[in-house]
């Protein structure tokens, strides 16, 4: 033992200290180390790395690493081995001494299970004979945040708004962190949070004017991203980024948007051989529906053939056939389903029903053209037919007009009889009638002065 005022030190001790006094920094080599911050989370693990410049072997040198103060070592190196008993003891087998590159003068120190005390200021230090060199390396340890997200996929129908929210465990205020959804890749993003405020700058231009932060419960690390008017074009993965002392912490989110189409239509087209076709039609779906054909017992038939398109907001067309025989006249369904939502649409088609109610039909139009050729031949076979009054056989109160072909009432006339002009009237008017075996009725009417007239023109 070395008795120092105050001290009382090992050997191993006493020697170290005393070759720290006499060492000197060196003119020919120099000691590097990463520029930026070595950023590290609790229970991960850290690499510590340094290089001699220019490059050279160290294998005959010592190295050692050791905190704020060159004292106790958390590592040294000496004569091609660890020397362990100089070692600090929160590092006792925590540490892992890596020299595949010694030769080049590059060394590395693993260090697991990374502990909130390991953060701070590390030096890495070379030794030839009385020189040295040394580089001061920064280690930052995270927090033991962790972001959640949700467990399931996000279903969201298209058109609907789209709910994304993330939350720090534990608990912890996110007001001063950054705050990132992001797609593929951290730039451009979907949404970004910074210093209190929505920075839209780094924006994807497909979600500018659609976006809104929920922050009601950010001091307990809880954000909503808000995404209006679901798209199918937003289907996919998100991740939900937390930053704190220049770490990110991250949760992945699955978007799924769905669409339910319209309800099925089934028409009918007749082929050669007595073979009949049926066409299903359907649109609006999302993803890639699934199409099936059954019988009346729900077993499924195979399609003829099937296309599939998909239109300029993403959603998919489907057309669907079925070819049948005429020994196949029964009840089928067309079923459209989604496969995510797991609803269908279903329609019922008929064979033998369509076709009766075709040939109805059929028979029906048949008869209203038949109907109507009749009509227009008999009004064809009609003739008009002038009427003119004999003068000799009118009632004396009836006066004819030039021409004989109306009369009025007066008193000139002689006492013929009412009924017979009447009955020589309508004898002269039937010889005239229509031809085609309608019956024609004529009849005296009488003025808004009471004289008694007959049609001018008689059919």
């Amino acid at each position: 033992m070395v008795d120092l005022p105050g001290y009382r030190l090992s050997g191993a001790v006493a020697s170290f200290i005393f070759v720290l006094f006499t060492m000197k920094p060196s003119d020919d080599f120099r000691v590097s180390g990463p520029a930026h911050p070595i950023l590290a989370r609790v229970g991960e693990d850290a690499l510590l790395t340094c290089q001699l410049l220019p490059k050279r072997t160290a294998m005959h040198m010592e190295v050692r690493w050791y905190r704020s103060e060159p004292g106790t070592p958390v590592f040294a190196y000496r004569d091609g081995s660890e020397v362990t008993e100089l070692q600090m003891e929160e590092y006792r087998g925590r540490i892992e001494w890596i020299e595949d590159n010694i030769a080049e003068g590059s060394v590395a120190l693993k260090m697991y299970n990374i502990q909130p005390s390991d953060s701070g200021q590390y030096w890495c230090r070379f030794h030839e004979g009385n020189y040295y060199g040394e580089t001061s390396l920064l280690l930052k340890v995270a927090a033991s945040l962790k972001v959640i997200g949700p467990f399931q996929p996000i279903l969201v129908r298209v058109g609907e708004d789209i709910q994304l929210t993330c939350s720090l465990s534990p608990k912890a205020n996110a007001q001063s962190m950054e705050v990132r959804w992001v797609r593929s890749h951290r730039y451009p993003a979907v949404y970004v949070y910074m210093d209190g405020d929505y920075v839209d700058g780094e924006q994807m231009a497909e979600y500018r004017g659609r976006t809104a932060l929920v922050s009601d419960a950010i001091h307990e690390g809880r954000l909503t991203l808000q995404i209006h008017n679901a798209r199918t074009s937003d289907d996919g993965q998100y991740r939900c980024l937390f930053e704190k002392d220049g770490v990110y912490q991250e949760a992945s989110l699955d978007l799924k948007i769905v669409g339910l189409g319209s309800s099925p239509l089934i028409t009918m087209e007749g082929l050669k051989d007595g073979e009949t076709q049926l066409m299903c039609t359907s649109e609006g779906w999302f993803p890639q529906p699934h199409v099936r054909w059954r019988d009346m017992e729900g077993k499924t038939i195979p399609s003829f053939s099937e296309v599939l398109t998909q239109g300029s907001h993403g959603l998919f067309r489907v057309e669907t056939f079925l070819l049948v025989t005429n020994s196949s006249l029964v009840n089928v369904t067309c079923s459209i389903s989604n496969p995510l939502l797991g609803e269908e649409k279903i329609a019922t088609f008929s064979v033998s029903e369509f076709k009766m109610t075709f040939s109805w039909k059929m028979l029906l139009l048949l008869g209203l053209l038949l109907a109507g050729a009749a009509g227009l031949i008999r009004r064809k076979s009609c003739k008009k037919v002038n009427v003119t009054l004999d003068p000799n056989i009118g009632h004396p109160e009836l006066i004819l007009s030039e021409g004989n072909k109306h009369v009025t009432h007066g008193h000139s006339r002689s006492q013929t009889s009412h009924r017979d002009l009447m009955a020589s009237s309508t004898s002269r008017a039937r010889k005239g009638s229509c031809q085609g075996g309608g019956t024609e009725r004529w009849r005296l009417g009488t003025g808004r002065d009471g004289s008694q007239v007959l049609p001018k023109t008689i059919l």
